[in-house]
């Protein structure tokens, strides 16, 4: 299901097309959101809205399928039959399998640079931003995106801003000179297809080596 939403963001109102889809690993109904513009006078059509919601829907299904699969295995047919719909409509909407991979590489990585931007945001103490900071790292490692190398550079900066963060709050013992290859080990990790028993581990590892 799918529908559009607006918000209104410092005084600005701006469009939004929610696609609700069950998680076949918990059950549970989850919204991914894509932007669609600023909000002006007209609303988008009906077709270009079905349109979005339909290459929306493949992109998630390529997400889902490459949690369980190798990306050399995944089919242009196992995608639309994850999606629920015929090939033909996948290749309305995409050229390639290769062109669905790259929208799903372009909304992970945005996705991540929301994520890391509010992981700036630290704890008023110490406990609170190690809970944090695990429950990130295993949320995120639970949909690794598919990262280029660029975007890797830049989530690597960012994460050794956090790690900067919290050296002035007082919560880490990391210095500078040790901050850069950690980051850079920080956005790797986020690249890696692991099991969830292989997830609790990392992120427990992740949480001591920077706490101590």
């Amino acid at each position: 299901m799918s529908y559009e939403v607006r918000k209104t963001i410092r005084g600005r109102d701006y469009r939004y097309l929610v696609e609700s889809y069950r998680d076949p690993e918990t059950g549970k109904v989850r919204n991914t959101w894509r932007y669609l513009g600023k909000a002006g006078g007209e609303v988008l059509p009906r077709r270009r809205l079905r349109a979005a919601a339909t290459r929306a829907n493949l992109t998630a299904a390529l997400g889902r399928l490459l949690g369980r699969t190798p990306w050399a295995e995944i089919t242009v047919r196992a995608i639309a039959a994850e999606a629920r719909v015929a090939p033909a409509t996948f290749y309305r909407h995409f050229a390639s399998r290769d062109k669905v991979l790259q929208a799903y590489d372009k909304d992970a990585n945005d996705q991540l640079q929301r994520s890391l931007t509010q992981l700036h945001a630290i704890a008023s103490d110490a406990d609170q931003e190690r809970a944090r900071l695990r429950a990130w790292l295993f949320a995120w490692m639970s949909g690794a995106a598919v990262m280029g190398r660029d975007r890797g550079a830049q989530h690597g900066r960012m994460f050794e801003r956090y790690l900067e963060l919290l050296w002035v709050h007082g919560y880490t013992t990391i210095v500078a000179r040790d901050r850069p290859g950690l980051a850079t080990a920080l956005s790797l990790i986020l690249d890696a297809q692991l099991r969830k028993e292989q997830r609790t581990e990392l992120a427990s590892t992740i949480e001591r080596l920077i706490f101590g």
